[in-house]
């Protein structure tokens, strides 16, 4: 997001914030824009604002229950009823795992996440593709260490904004500097450090 605002001829700034924090900043009005889902996603959160244009697809993502090899495997939600999940605070998935009878532990971050998956103290955590493999790399763990289990959903990651004229330019902007950084071969290097497949961008 760094690159691709910066590329942008046009003036911005941007605030990081938890998850659950940002949606409700954004659908208060507070901020213009939000990163990292498509509009879809972001309506199942809130049904009430119609009014969103998108930014071109930067990447695709996809949401998975993740486990560690070797681990009974969960392959749907029949399969969680007494299972132990580790998902951030304010995830879109736990209501649905709880209601599918799974415990529930809320964590702070990425990083925990792994890690008591890793030292057994959870059957199974919600995550994002990239994002998880993003974090193994970035602690220095081989992601073959976990594994996908079965998917919860998708989201194209794009920059959502309230339906306004001032924001329409600014995607405009957002969409050629979106088009530039994914031709360069900055973007590439990403792709490749982190082991990112092609398929999702």
């Amino acid at each position: 997001m760094d690159e691709i605002l910066r590329r942008a001829d046009a003036p911005s700034n941007f605030s990081v914030f938890p998850f659950k924090r940002a949606l409700k900043v954004y659908f208060a009005g507070d901020a213009d824009c939000i990163w990292a889902l498509d509009g879809a996603l972001l309506r199942e959160f809130d049904t009430s604002d119609t009014d969103m244009i998108e930014s071109a697809r930067v990447l695709n993502t996809r949401q998975f229950l993740f486990g560690m090899p070797g681990t009974p495997k969960i392959s749907g939600l029949s399969d969680v009823a007494g299972k132990t999940i580790g998902v951030l605070r304010g995830s879109n998935i736990k209501t649905l795992l709880m209601d599918s009878g799974a415990n529930i532990v809320n964590l702070s971050s990425q990083e925990a996440k792994v890690d008591m998956l890793l030292a057994g103290r959870i059957d199974a955590i919600g995550g994002w593709i990239p994002d998880i493999y993003i974090t193994m790399k970035q602690l220095g763990l081989d992601p073959n260490l976990i594994e996908p289990m079965f998917p919860l959903a998708a989201s194209g990651v794009r920059v959502v904004c309230h339906d306004t004229v001032e924001n329409d330019r600014f995607l405009d902007a957002v969409n050629v500097s979106i088009a530039n950084v994914l031709a360069s071969e900055a973007y590439q290097d990403i792709l490749d450090r982190y082991g990112i497949p092609p398929s999702m961008n």
